[in-house]
C-alpha cells in the first residue's frame, strides 16, 4: 500500500531501476516518483489527467482502511482517523476535521508568537535602561 510513503521513499518508477528519493506522488499511477522520472513519464499528453502532488503535502491514508484519508482527529485519543474509523474503533468518540484542528493550532501559535514578539520588544526597551 502507499500509506507508508514518506519523503524518504525510493522512486517507484515501474519502468526504470531508479534509486533516487521520491518527491512527488501520482494518485493515478499510485506511485511515488523522483523529479526526473515524474517529468519523463508525465510529459506525455496521454498523462494529462494524472495529478502530481508533493509527498510533503499528500494526505496520509489510513492503515486499517487504505482507501480512506486520515482527515479527522479523534479528540479523545488525540490521533488521526478516517471516517470509517470514526464509526468503528472510535465509535462514540468526538472527532473534528483535521483542517479545523490545524487552523486552530496555527491561530493559537500565531497568538503565542505575537506575545513573545511583544515581550521581546518590552525587554529591549528595559535593556536600554540598564546600559
Amino acid at each position: 500500500t502507499t500509506s507508508g510513503l514518506t519523503i524518504n521513499t525510493v522512486c517507484q518508477n515501474p519502468d526504470d531501476d531508479c534509486s533516487s528519493l521520491s518527491v512527488t506522488y501520482c494518485s493515478v499511477c499510485n506511485a511515488a516518483l523522483c523529479n526526473e522520472c515524474a517529468a519523463s513519464i508525465h510529459h506525455l499528453k496521454i498523462m494529462k489527467s494524472h495529478h502530481l502532488v508533493s509527498l510533503q503535502y499528500r494526505t496520509p491514508k489510513c492503515e486499517i482502511h487504505p482507501q480512506c484519508n486520515l482527515d479527522k482527529v479523534c479528540l479523545q485519543d488525540k490521533t488521526l482517523i478516517c471516517s470509517d474509523c470514526l464509526f468503528a474503533s472510535h465509535n462514540g468518540h468526538t472527532a473534528q476535521k483535521l483542517e479545523e484542528v490545524a487552523s486552530s493550532i496555527r491561530t493559537n501559535l500565531a497568538k503565542k508568537v505575537d506575545g513573545v514578539t511583544r515581550m521581546g520588544t518590552v525587554l529591549n526597551g528595559h535593556e536600554k535602561n540598564f546600559i
